[in-house]
């Protein structure tokens, strides 16, 4: 499964913490946001990594524009 990563800031995952599951565009490409370990996200240590797969992700509701635009933000990395 192609994974990548990309770190978040605690105020970005607050805002995005909810859309587990949810689809969004990386690099072009659908994938589907990964958040359900960061809940609860107030005991959550730093850093905040934002996993997201491409498998699949025609399947999953789409995230909002608001969401989108913080993971346009976001430098995601090829996870090993």
């Amino acid at each position: 499964m192609t994974e990548r990563t990309a770190v978040c800031t605690r105020e970005q995952a607050a805002q995005i913490v909810d859309y587990d599951h949810h689809r969004i565009r990386v690099d072009g490409r659908l994938a589907v946001m990964l958040t359900y370990h960061w809940m609860p996200l107030e005991e959550t240590p730093e850093p905040l990594l934002l996993r997201v797969v491409f498998q699949y992700a025609e399947k999953h509701p789409p995230a909002p524009p608001e969401v989108q635009a913080i993971i346009d933000q976001l430098h995601f990395k090829e996870t090993p």
